[in-house]
C-alpha cells in the first residue's frame, strides 16, 4: 500500500527530518536519544520497535514532495530565528 501525505494526501512522499538542522543549535539536546514506534497490520499489534538516534537526524516519510517543498519550507523560514 502506497504512503500518503498526512495533510494532502499525495503520493510522491519525500523524507523529512522530524527537527530542522538549524534547530540544533538553539535546542541543545543530548543524544541520542531513544526512539519507540508501536504499528498495528490488518487489527493486529505488531512487535513494538526501539532504536537510538541523534535527534537532529532522525527523519520521517509522511509528507509528499509539494507539501515539503511548498508551504512547509516556507513556514519553517518563517520560523528560523
Amino acid at each position: 500500500m502506497a504512503r500518503a501525505c498526512i495533510f494532502c494526501g499525495g503520493t510522491q512522499m519525500s523524507r523529512q527530518h522530524v527537527w530542522p538542522a538549524w534547530a540544533a543549535r538553539l535546542l541543545k539536546a543530548d543524544g541520542p536519544w531513544r526512539y519507540y514506534m508501536q504499528t498495528q497490520r490488518g487489527g493486529e499489534r505488531l512487535e513494538p520497535r526501539s532504536w537510538l538516534r541523534d535527534p537532529f537526524e532522525e527523519t520521517t516519510k509522511a509528507v509528499c514532495r509539494t507539501c515539503n517543498s511548498g508551504w512547509m519550507s516556507a513556514l519553517e523560514d518563517r520560523a528560523k530565528p
